[in-house]
């Protein structure tokens, strides 16, 4: 997890987030960890559906900290040490194997919901669909209306925690209320529609409470996996520490998640999909430009007109995956390269229109390294025509800004014995 969203959290002792910090991890020995996953797939074969539960220890692949390890966020802070170095964000993590895993778990219908405390997006980027996910203490990357109760997927973290204002308003026809975060501070009540379906596929839904990285120790939600147990169904916990619900397991797995759910779906005889990140953004250009600076040298006669790169979701917001400025290369109609009148204004190039016609911009966007992506830097061509000197246009570009595979990360694959569903 995110040392900036632990740093917006309001600051809280050791026994208000849940108790001891910093316990013992444990990892079991390979054979008993293969036999439990075994016994894993049985159950999961023979149920009627499977909620998930996940925390922050799912994500600790993606090189994500979690809170309350012997290196953990919480776990630091309270010793007054300082938070370890990562050059991961929560803006360029990858989903894990256990994400991807997971996801295709609920494609297939095995997975009803997952019910996550984490804050980071992952299982979203995974493509989980909103309707099979409750978010219990909300997610980095949305904002909603307060007004009209939109909700917006960006792909920067908010900077604020506690349902606070972010500053943009809602694009709804009509609405233009005022965004807020949607992240929990401690203080803040769960999301209400999110709890209560959570709370139903606990006790009526699924017969399988499969808990995936969390310390279950911060309530109410360390509670709702017991739910299906006390309805007469399995509680099942993949942890390296103890958790206060461990008496009440039928299976308990000391081991990583990404090591068991690896094995998991070969038991089951399933794929796990490699990862691809999609991201957006706009180019766009103006021959409005007004009050551009020149150079004695420059022509002060011609139409001036500016092509920028902006952000998806509106100007002015980050484009936290780009590695630096887009750079541009600008072919007038007759083939010339033209050069920029100054540098760059607000985002602008600007240049002089000495031609009218149709004009190529070479659009270069340099990513950032952590995304793995499979051509770095991506390249566009954005055409535009410049004919009376009021034209404007936008286009929105769609990129492969990373891809994860997970096959180097897998056990040798079981051909025989799979359980079947």
């Amino acid at each position: 997890m995110s040392g900036g969203y632990a740093d917006r959290l309001t600051f809280r002792g050791a026994e208000a987030l849940g108790g001891k910090l910093g316990e013992r991890e444990y990892e079991d020995e390979d054979v008993s960890v293969n036999a439990a996953v075994d016994e894993l797939g049985k159950v999961i074969a023979e149920s009627r559906g499977v909620a998930v539960y996940t925390g922050a220890g799912i994500s600790t692949s993606c090189g994500i900290p979690d809170f309350r390890g012997p290196n953990g966020i919480w776990t630091l802070q309270a010793q007054g040490l300082p938070l370890p170095k990562t050059e991961m964000t929560l803006e360029l993590a990858s989903p894990s194997l256990t994400h991807m895993a997971l996801a295709e778990l609920v494609k297939r219908g095995v997975i009803k919901l997952i019910v996550s405390q984490n804050v980071d997006d992952l299982h979203r980027r995974s493509g989980v669909p909103e309707d099979k996910l409750a978010e219990l203490h909300g997610n980095c990357f949305l904002e909603k209306c307060h007004r009209c109760k939109a909700t917006y997927r960006r792909d920067f973290e908010m900077l604020t925690a506690g349902f606070k204002f972010t500053g943009r308003r809602c694009t709804k026809r009509g609405c233009r209320g005022k965004l807020k975060d949607f992240v929990l501070d401690w203080d803040d009540a769960l999301p209400e529609d999110d709890l209560a379906k959570a709370e139903e596929y606990a006790r009526s839904k699924t017969d399988v409470a499969l808990c995936l990285g969390t310390s279950l120790r911060i309530a109410p939600a360390c509670q709702i996996p017991v739910l299906t147990k006390k309805c007469g169904g399995k509680l099942v916990i993949v942890n390296l520490q103890k958790t206060p619900k461990d008496k009440h397991s039928d299976l308990k797995i000391h081991a990583k998640c990404d090591r068991v759910m690896a094995r998991l779906m070969d038991v089951l005889g399933m794929e796990i999909p490699p990862y691809t990140r999609y991201s957006e953004l706009v180019v766009e250009h103006t021959s409005n430009a007004k009050h551009v600076v020149r150079s004695k040298k420059q022509k002060q006669n011609n139409t001036v007109f500016g092509v920028r790169t902006t952000s998806v979701h509106s100007e002015g917001c980050p484009i936290p995956f780009l590695d630096g400025s887009a750079s541009q290369t600008l072919y007038s109609p007759s083939g010339k390269v033209l050069e920029p009148l100054v540098g760059k204004v607000g985002g602008w190039s600007y240049f002089d229109c000495e031609e009218r016609g149709a004009y190529r911009c070479e659009f270069a966007f340099p990513l950032k390294p952590q995304l793995n992506a499979p051509k770095n830097p991506v390249t566009h061509e954005y055409r535009f025509q410049i004919e009376d000197g009021t034209e404007e246009g936008r286009e929105t570009v769609p990129l492969i800004t990373g891809i994860r595979r997970f096959d180097q990360d897998r056990p040798e694959r079981r051909e025989n014995k799979k359980a079947k569903i």
